[in-house]
């Protein structure tokens, strides 16, 4: 019988989040902003992803995706990739050092889902 004050348990839901202590800025132009705000929901499609909610910050980046766990790997991957060869290409690869580090922990239930 299930406890009706227990939360329910969530299977496929990851936080996906940058280190900002190790990056200058992941933006300083409005054009900046968009390609983190693009890169995280394509990188997302192309791995089988769904995005719930996106959130950049100049330092660091914070993502509620669901999805398949074997996935996960994957998109922390491309996400990092495609941020590192963004500046370098627009000539400010010190803004991520090429030590930006991206994570990801399991979300364990509704609560913890919700906050």
């Amino acid at each position: 019988m299930d406890n009706q004050w227990s939360p329910k348990p969530v299977k496929d839901c990851y936080h996906v989040y940058s280190d900002g202590t190790l990056v200058y800025s992941l933006y300083e132009t409005e054009e900046d902003r968009v390609f983190m705000m693009n890169r995280i929901i394509i990188s997302a499609f192309s791995c089988h992803l769904k995005v719930i909610i996106p959130e950049v910050m100049r330092t660091h980046f914070h993502v509620i995706v669901r999805g398949a766990p074997e996935n996960i790997d994957k998109y922390l991957h491309e996400l990092k990739r495609l941020i590192v060869r963004y500046f370098r290409r627009i000539g400010r690869p010190e803004s991520v050092k090429d030590t930006i580090s991206i994570r990801a922990d399991p979300i364990l239930d509704e609560d913890e889902l919700k906050r």
